[in-house]
């Protein structure tokens, strides 16, 4: 599993290159803080203790929040509230993407490490899924001693912030295109190089 650290990268990395940048306002800023708890929450389960029953154990049961209907769950009941709201047309669109992608995310996240196998598909079936490579490291135990917690971190940072900075810089800044091109090129080589390095890890 990805640690807190790099779904709340995903989280902000989605909102920020899914719309213009534009000055924060209270509403801007709480809305952002949604989008992070949508990106974290499959992983509830470590805190609710119904889930924690029902997937049994870590190892082996199954963790029903990491199917594509769990985590779609807070998206959906996110659109619910913001279609009774007196939205724009084109805000309530953007914010409908942001949180459908930002939940699913999470377990693209997840899958990508190549440790913990998803049962993707529940309830319609238990089967569960397992990539035979990752890319991403896992999470670490976070304490201080733990040598672990700062190469996993280091390669987290490392794969997110220049992967969505080379988008960012794509879309929205006023450079000539050979500049923006060579620019999210840079940053996507260093993205790819931390993905290398978590590759080598053993699973």
């Amino acid at each position: 599993m990805s640690s807190f650290i790099g779904h709340t990268l995903t989280s902000i990395g989605i909102a920020t290159t899914t719309q213009r940048p534009e000055k924060p306002t209270a509403l801007s800023v709480l809305w952002l803080g949604w989008l992070c708890f949508i990106g974290l929450a499959p992983d509830m389960d470590y805190f609710v203790p119904p889930l924690y029953a029902l997937r049994a154990s870590l190892e082996d049961g199954v963790r029903i929040t990491h199917s594509v209907v769990g985590a779609l769950f807070f998206p959906l009941l996110t659109l619910l509230v913001l279609s009774r709201l007196r939205l724009k047309q084109e805000t309530l669109r953007l914010y409908s993407i942001q949180a459908c992608l930002v939940g699913l995310s999470h377990i693209v996240m997840d899958l990508l490490v190549g440790v913990w196998p998803l049962p993707l598909l529940w309830p319609f079936t238990s089967h569960l899924f397992k990539l035979p490579f990752g890319i991403l490291p896992s999470a670490p135990s976070f304490h201080l001693e733990n040598p672990y917690m700062y190469r996993n971190v280091t390669m987290e940072v490392g794969i997110f912030v220049p992967l969505y900075a080379g988008i960012y810089v794509m879309r929205y800044t006023h450079l000539p295109r050979w500049a923006r091109v060579t620019c999210m090129s840079v940053l996507w080589a260093c993205s790819a190089g931390f993905m290398a390095w978590a590759y080598t890890l053993p699973r």
